[in-house]
């Protein structure tokens, strides 16, 4: 999420099928570097209990929509924002990858008898092309 002065912006939210124990999810991340610039990166993990692999693509830019109940009644914002693959480092077509590691935020979420509401994910993810 960014907040724009007047409201709120979100990108798109991870989708996918499986259950937390046999994630497939993809989705778009933003890194922003410390210069001001960005990387945008569309992905796709599987994984299995605690381990995560990732798989993406640098992409050109991606879209955040406004949340409306963000707003107060006395501000306008706009519908959206997007934001651009601007750093040259990591153009659009680079890949990424990562093997990440999954664990529930409370002990009780275990995948079996309670599913998993929030959970931390840690790791280093690569973008680049191998040469």
């Amino acid at each position: 999420m960014a907040n724009t002065g007047n409201g709120l912006l979100e990108g798109t939210l991870p989708a996918g099928s499986g259950g937390v124990c046999d994630k497939i999810l993809g989705g778009e991340s933003l890194a922003t570097w410390a210069d001001g610039l960005h990387t945008v990166v569309s992905y796709n993990t599987t994984g299995a209990l605690a381990a995560v692999q990732l798989q993406g693509t640098v992409v050109a830019s991606m879209t955040l929509t406004l949340v409306a109940s963000s707003v107060p009644a006395s501000c306008t914002a706009p519908a959206s924002f997007t934001i651009g693959s601007d750093e040259p480092t990591f153009a659009a077509g680079e890949g990424s990858v990562a093997l990440l590691t999954f664990s529930p935020t409370t002990q009780d979420q275990n995948c079996v008898t309670m599913g998993v509401s929030s959970a931390n994910i840690s790791g280093n993810v690569g973008i680049g092309s191998a040469q």
